[in-house]
């Protein structure tokens, strides 16, 4: 089927079939800091790992399909491991059409949800300990040059804010859906035996103007580690897949 290139991104390309539906294509790069160093809420590339294309989306095909069987709405339609892509439902960003700033145009949100302390909430709220108890939900602007800034629900759903995209209501409904996805993926780690300590996710409008889960859910947006007698480990990707393919 004929595919138009629609955007580079920083670890998909982005695809507009001829039957309406969105193709992206996984690349091999890796996000981090400016310092080179790899971290799942870096917003910048900082190398080639060679096979991450195709783990991330194993991982996002396994996930959304464990979403449509528990009746949580998501933009998967199909992928193909040969050649690293997903096709996934068109959507409209929360922001679509909206300028708040010169800088930000058709904004979207990323859904963080954090089980236990580390990685940028640490930087945040400087003195908060590692691995802390958090269960809880942060909301950022997706927006690398600005940082990713935090907003809150007033912003969101006050129609005075230049950020307003939503209805009360909407907002409650994101959060019970980012709190599903992590119940599930939560539980399919921790049946193997790992742990994750918080993700980032996506959701989006779909042509119905219903709220779905979209971008990937992949070992490139959360941090898993494995409990041990003295603490818990890193496991390398490589060693994560294979406790869930083999």
């Amino acid at each position: 089927m004929t595919e138009t290139f629609v955007k580079e991104g920083k670890t998909k390309n982005v695809f507009r079939r001829e039957d309406g539906n969105m193709v992206l294509r996984f690349k091999d790069t890796v996000t981090g800091h400016a310092d080179g160093t790899a971290d799942p809420g870096g917003n910048q590339v900082v190398g080639i790992l060679k096979g991450e294309a195709r783990r991330n989306l194993r991982f996002s095909a396994y996930f959304f399909e464990k979403l449509s069987e528990a009746g949580i709405p998501n933009h998967y339609v199909d992928h193909n491991l040969d050649d690293l892509s997903i096709v996934v439902k068109p959507v409209l960003p929360f922001g679509f059409g909206k300028t708040p700033t010169l800088e930000l145009k058709d904004f979207n949100l990323e859904w963080i949800y954090r089980k236990f302390a580390t990685g940028s909430f640490r930087r945040n709220y400087v003195g908060s300990e590692e691995g802390a108890t958090l269960e809880g939900i942060e909301i950022t602007l997706k927006h690398d040059a600005m940082g990713d800034p935090m907003v809150g629900e007033g912003l969101l759903t006050h129609a005075g804010s230049p950020f307003f995209c939503m209805s009360k209501a909407r907002y409650a409904t994101c959060r019970t859906l980012v709190k599903s996805v992590w119940d599930i993926v939560f539980e399919e780690f921790n049946k193997r035996g790992l742990v994750v300590w918080d993700f980032k996710i996506e959701l989006a409008l779909d042509s119905d103007g219903s709220v779905i889960v979209t971008d990937e859910i992949s070992l490139a947006i959360m941090r898993v580690l494995r409990p041990t007698r003295d603490g818990c480990e890193k496991p390398s990707k490589e060693e994560i897949e294979q406790c869930f393919f083999g």
